[in-house]
């Protein structure tokens, strides 16, 4: 017996994976934590009961699957106690996907003394990472190389039919987020998009929430809208889709930028299901990805990409469709989770 945990676009997709592939789902609830001191007592005890429920709950003598960091409520120690527990009362083995390095990004709402890398490596027994990169990371950390498995990039499940063969033009697309506001004091998302008009050569199309009307108007920057992330795909037709974050267009700095170096962004995978070619940094993790596949081409800064757009004949851009197209279609199947949580299965079995 198994049982799966998830939200949001990339676990719900894992989770729906999972349970296609035979697992059960046996969700549980996030902490919730009010201001009220009074209202918050209350609702830590209730989030201890369900916790005990949680456990008389769990399957036993089976093998579970779990997500990082959401798994741990935040970083918290709750969700560690709780997992920790499953694995000792039930004898469970435990098998964990990691989304999100919480202590190597921004987005750090237990602080930096949570580390999602140690927790995983205190609690699963296999751990599934997003790419070499990530596993030597966690190698770093002391995890032996046998309890790791690599993902190579994450799948991207959606109804919408792929497009025809993107159309070849020397314009960038961006989707995301496109929020310039702090996600904490001093910290920003994507800065580098503020100053795409230095870069005047360039289209910029970019998709996405949190545009700003206010931002300067620039004319080779346009915004193409909002949609949900299952309907994005039919909107990705033509150019290339850009993997880049940071405060910098010179290269990618700061802890959005340099989280790149481990990380697999998901845009990769849309773009990946849209059949897009990409332009990715050259020091990116998922730039090995990139050249393996032969899916697009890297950058160092984002000033060279006008000569390296105009450099790109039609054929070879077409080559790059059709290995993207060959990948998406991979990826809408789900084939990369299914291989990693077979993998993850074969290690538990050898142990």
């Amino acid at each position: 017996m198994h049982f799966a945990t998830a939200g949001q676009k990339a676990p719900a997709d894992v989770l729906k994976i999972a349970l296609d592939a035979g697992f059960e789902a046996l969700p549980i609830r996030e902490r919730k934590k009010p201001a009220n001191l009074r209202l918050k007592r209350f609702m830590d005890a209730a989030w201890i009961l369900k916790c005990i429920m949680f456990c008389i709950r769990a399957p036993k003598n089976a093998t579970v699957l779990f997500q990082a960091p959401r798994a741990f409520c935040g970083g918290g120690r709750t969700g560690r106690f709780l997992l920790r527990a499953i694995k000792r009362v039930c004898n469970n083995d435990m098998i964990a996907i990691a989304h999100d390095l919480e202590e190597l990004r921004v987005w750090r709402p237990g602080g930096k003394d949570l580390s999602t890398t140690k927790a995983l490596a205190a609690t699963a027994d296999v751990i599934i990472v997003h790419n070499r990169a990530m596993a030597r990371h966690f190698a770093a950390n002391g995890v032996e190389e046998s309890r790791i498995v690599v993902l190579g990039i994450f799948d991207y499940l959606t109804p919408t039919p792929m497009a025809p063969t993107a159309k070849f033009e020397r314009c960038i697309t961006i989707a995301g987020n496109l929020s310039q506001k702090e996600a904490v004091p001093g910290k920003y998302k994507s800065r580098y998009l503020t100053r795409l008009g230095e870069i005047p050569e360039v289209e910029w199309m970019l998709y996405g929430p949190g545009y700003d009307d206010g931002w300067k108007r620039e004319k080779n920057v346009h915004y193409c809208g909002c949609f949900p992330s299952e309907e994005l795909p039919e909107h990705l037709s033509k150019g290339f889709g850009l993997v880049w974050d940071g405060d910098s267009i010179d290269t990618c700095t700061g802890e959005h930028g340099e989280y790149l170096r481990v990380n697999n962004p998901h845009k990769l995978s849309l773009y990946m299901a849209c059949g897009l070619p990409v332009v990715i940094w050259s020091e990116a993790a998922q730039a090995d990805f990139v050249r393996r596949e032969e899916v697009g081409f890297t950058i160092r800064s984002l000033k060279e990409l006008a000569g390296r757009l105009a450099a790109t004949t039609e054929a070879e851009y077409m080559k790059w469709c059709r290995n993207a197209r060959a990948v998406g279609k991979r990826l809408r199947d789900g084939y990369y989770t299914r291989q990693a949580l077979a993998e993850a299965e074969k290690r538990l079995s050898r142990s």
